[in-house]
């Protein structure tokens, strides 16, 4: 499980501002139960994925998530660079995906963080955050009926056609088939890209073609799943 971080220790050391500088229409008050109160919803967000950017950047990024009820920050883990076990438990949750194969290049909302998603009914929205700030968004279809969904056999299928069409009928190499064979017969994600790290695909040299098919599985299968996509990734803009 990832590590919990109470509200109010985030802060430490001397805070210098001046009170001009303060946009008190996004500034949060922090409550004695130690979560943090926002005017409302969106700024609870905003102030949300600049936590979860932060922790992609510098020498040693890591994932982090942010869980919102209402217009409150409540919660906060953190996880790896490969991947964080959080609490899904609220209405709106937001957590980081470090870069891959170039600065903001990441994953999509992964097939893992969906079958959490559809998992919890409390939660109605997930964000994806980038190292540049911007976002992968995914809001469930009001009424659609989770239970019976399994993602996984859709996934695997797309996968093995995605992976044709980019190596121009050819199939993939012998080695990128174990990989993702492994990662499909264990169904857990994070187990793949541990996998991943310990053959040599470091998330630096992960390959440009499945991130770019994360974005691409979601444009062909979302309505299919009961969930509704938006995203301003900047390395999508072409897919």
């Amino acid at each position: 499980m990832g590590k919990i971080h109470p509200i109010n220790r985030i802060l430490s050391g001397p805070v210098k501002f001046c009170l001009k500088d303060i946009n008190f229409q996004k500034a949060g008050i922090f409550l004695k139960d130690g979560t943090i109160q926002f005017k409302n919803q969106e700024a609870a967000i905003e102030y949300g994925m600049n936590r979860c950017r932060q922790a992609l950047q510098g020498h040693n990024p890591f994932e982090r998530q942010v869980n919102i009820k209402g217009r409150r920050v409540i919660q906060e883990f953190q996880g790896t660079k490969t991947g964080l076990r959080g609490h899904n438990t609220t209405e709106v949750t937001i957590h980081g995906h470090p870069d891959t194969y170039a600065e903001g290049c990441t994953m999509a909302i992964s097939e893992g963080d969906f079958a959490s998603f559809k998992k919890n009914k409390c939660e109605k929205v997930m964000y994806v955050v980038n190292s540049k700030g911007e976002y992968y968004k995914m809001e469930k279809i009001p009424g659609f009926d989770y239970s019976e969904i399994d993602i996984w056999d859709t996934f695997g299928d797309f996968c093995v056609k995605w992976m044709r069409e980019i190596f121009g009928g050819k199939g993939a190499p012998e080695k990128q088939k174990r990989l993702l064979e492994y990662g499909l017969q264990n169904k857990n994600l994070n187990c793949f890209y541990e996998y991943l790290d310990n053959v040599g695909y470091s998330p630096k040299n992960f390959p440009k073609y499945m991130v770019d098919g994360s974005h691409a599985f979601w444009l062909k299968y979302a309505n299919r799943f009961g969930v509704k996509t938006e995203t301003n990734f900047s390395n999508f803009k072409n897919i």
